[in-house]
């Protein structure tokens, strides 16, 4: 069997493990969709444990940190189903799990049989040589760490301890994975209309996306891109989900908190997959923050988001300090790592506090997201005064590339129409509050953006942009927030109501 095939299927069976006890709560698609994601995230224990210990990825480092993942994640929705009753829907069906290995092993097979890639230097001389050498003998640098972090290194080294050569195959995986996230986010926000409209309106939508010449592009392209765009969908979806936002077939609370178990941990995998990982993962983070505010979660559900989130990137970051100490980088130092994750725990702590408490005008609405929009003024000002002219260079040299440069052809031009026309003329009686979330999610992601590139580096003209390719990150968020907001249409034309 090819090793990329091998590790897909691996990465499937660990997430179906980690998953299991909570399958019945989050559904047969939910279930399948998350595999892969969970299970890609488990290679990073591997590495945390390699990178402790000072040894390569053998067979016993394997099974036992796979394992412990699995316990982890496992241990997680155990405690969620006992604490929050009994699950919510049917039974998986035994032959679902036939289809979706069938369907992977097919794609992975064809993909590896083709043996179609594309790569840079950073692919070729970075981030496949710092896999093989954590799969040899389990060593990491500061370099390593500072500029391409964990998780994709972790992904490659789990290729080449299944004995591949060049890890080709797991990128078009991660794309296929990323098309049927935003297929149900789709599928799950148009609830109100008929199956029919419902498949049409994620099929169109999906079919755009995967259409693109930039997805194709980054489904074969060995970078951190395709992974990272992944998981801030995964995480956007499962929030949007646990709270009943995205489909309205469960019964029951008003959040699902196996979601936000998800949620939380693909927030950690987008915090690992970049050197620059942790600015972009304020992006599921805050959306999940002002979410869980606004439906007044229990302290319990504000857990079951941030002892992921925490508990992941913390035990991972452990992993490689325990090997390099507190690492210096002209992209992310140690120090600044550390730094955020001590953040994201004091917000736990501050909204662990606020459960229990009279929220009563923060909870209002969408009043959450006014609040950090505000913190993003003063803080995008400080960055704007500190950049100077690089800020000016770099805010001129993205939108060349979004919307002439980069490649994008019309697919930001459209999607600033879309955004536009939503603001502007938008159905009362069927809204979708998520939609405003994931608005929310994009704009947010624009302010990250131009506060580290006008921080770092203003960028070039062209497809090789670093900005440039960032901006894919955010995409399949677009094409979810289009969904919504046509499902909201369909909704009002068709007369259906909740």
């Amino acid at each position: 069997m090819p090793a990329g095939v091998a590790l897909t299927l691996v990465s499937l069976l660990v997430g179906w493990l980690a998953l299991a006890p909570a399958r019945r709560r989050i559904g047969t698609l939910g279930y399948h969709l998350a595999a892969i994601p969970v299970g890609l995230l488990g290679w990073v224990v591997c590495s945390a444990a390699a990178m402790a210990l000072g040894v390569g990825f053998g067979w016993l480092l394997v099974i036992v940190g796979l394992a412990a993942w699995v316990a982890l994640v496992a241990g997680c929705t155990l405690w969620v189903t006992r604490s929050f009753g009994e699950p919510h829907f049917a039974k998986v069906p035994w032959w679902s799990y036939i289809v979706v290995l069938g369907v992977l092993a097919t794609f992975s097979w064809a993909v590896a049989t083709a043996g179609i890639t594309a790569y840079s230097a950073d692919g070729w001389s970075q981030y496949v040589p710092d896999g093989m050498v954590m799969s040899e003998i389990g060593k990491t640098s500061g370099r390593a760490l500072g500029h391409r972090m964990v998780l994709l290194t972790a992904v490659h080294a789990g290729y080449f301890a299944l004995g591949g050569e060049f890890p080709y195959v797991i990128h078009p995986v991660m794309g296929l994975v990323t098309a049927g996230l935003l297929f149900a986010g789709v599928w799950w926000a148009a609830a109100r209309s008929s199956r029919l409209v419902r498949g049409a309106l994620a099929a169109i939508v999906t079919t755009l996306l995967v259409s693109n010449a930039v997805y194709l592009f980054m489904s074969l392209y060995i970078h951190s891109h395709m992974i990272t765009a992944m998981y801030i969908l995964a995480a956007i979806v499962a929030t949007g989900r646990a709270v009943g936002w995205l489909g309205r077939e469960r019964a029951g609370s008003s959040t699902e908190p196996t979601w936000l178990v998800i949620a939380g941990l693909a927030t950690a995998a987008v915090v690992l997959a970049r050197p620059d990982g942790a600015a972009y993962s304020l992006i599921p983070f805050a959306v999940a923050a002002a979410v869980l505010v606004r439906v007044r979660a229990q302290a319990a559900e504000v857990d079951a988001y941030f002892a992921p989130l925490v508990g992941t990137s913390a035990l991972v970051t452990a992993g490689a300090m325990a090997q390099t100490g507190v690492w210096e980088s002209d992209k992310l130092p140690g120090i600044v790592l550390l730094a955020f994750i001590g953040a994201q725990a004091m917000v736990w702590i501050a909204l662990r506090w606020l459960s229990g408490r009279d929220t009563n005008w923060l909870a209002r609405g969408t009043n959450a997201v006014r609040a950090i929009v505000a913190l993003d003024v003063p803080v995008l000002l400080v960055v704007w005064r500190r950049a100077g002219e690089q800020g000016v260079a770099a805010v001129q040299n993205m939108t060349a590339n979004l919307l002439s440069q980069g490649g994008y052809r019309f697919v930001w031009p459209y999607a600033a129409g879309v955004l536009g026309m939503s603001v502007a003329l938008r159905p009362r009686t069927t809204r979708n509050p998520y939609t405003a979330y994931v608005l929310f999610a994009i704009v947010q992601f624009f302010a990250v953006a131009l506060a580290v590139h006008a921080l770092t580096h203003p960028g070039r003209l062209g497809w090789g942009d670093s900005f440039n390719r960032v901006a894919f990150h955010i995409l399949p968020v677009v094409y979810l927030y289009a969904g919504l907001y046509v499902s909201e249409l369909v909704a009002a034309v068709t007369g259906q109501r909740d």
